[in-house]
């Protein structure tokens, strides 16, 4: 039981990571789009 509930917080926890890992990257390909169109 114990092992399923822990596998299952392990697996919250890489979604979450995940996600914020894409947001962070999303965020910085959007903030290098407009530095590299204002300098353009």
């Amino acid at each position: 039981m114990s092992k399923d509930k822990y596998i299952g917080i392990l697996l919250i926890a890489v979604s979450a990571i995940v996600i914020v890992l894409y947001g962070y990257i999303l965020f910085l390909t959007s903030y290098s789009g407009i530095l590299i169109e204002l300098t353009a």
